[in-house]
């Protein structure tokens, strides 16, 4: 992703971020408790922020570098992209968080971190194709 638009990602997490103190609970059908954090437009609690990332980091590891069917690349990388930014804001943000619940939000820090990694050197590769076709070494 440029720069450009890494500061868009950014500047739409912090709107987010400011609208979200003003949401009191979480979007989650059913739920009760406190809205903590943005993700794709929604609001989650600690618990539902966790487990939707958890479920939407799950499909990577059936579609390593390209997209999930029904997604486009760049709203997934805007959900990688807020993943990183929600899950750094909630472990320096929550001082009464849990070790477990910390520990889950770093493992999600690093899975997406990995992930975009991953997704650019692929993109890089593709792009990078020698002329008779075959794709450059990774």
């Amino acid at each position: 992703m440029g720069e450009g638009s890494s500061r868009q990602i950014e500047e739409r997490y912090e709107t987010a971020s400011a609208i979200r103190r003003q949401q009191s609970f979480c979007g989650t059908e059913g739920c009760e408790q406190h809205g903590v954090c943005s993700l794709e437009l929604r609001y989650f609690c600690l618990g539902h922020f966790i487990s939707y990332s958890y479920q939407r980091l799950e499909l990577w590891n059936a579609f390593v570098c390209g997209d999930p069917s029904g997604t486009t690349t760049k709203s997934n990388d805007r959900f990688l992209q807020e993943c990183l930014f929600g899950s750094q804001d909630l472990v320096s943000s929550i001082e009464t968080i849990d070790n477990l619940s910390r520990a889950r939000l770093f493992d999600i820090f690093l899975w997406a971190s990995d992930v975009s990694a991953k997704r650019t050197a692929f993109r890089k590769a593709i792009s990078a194709e020698s002329g008779d076709g075959r794709p450059v070494p990774r």
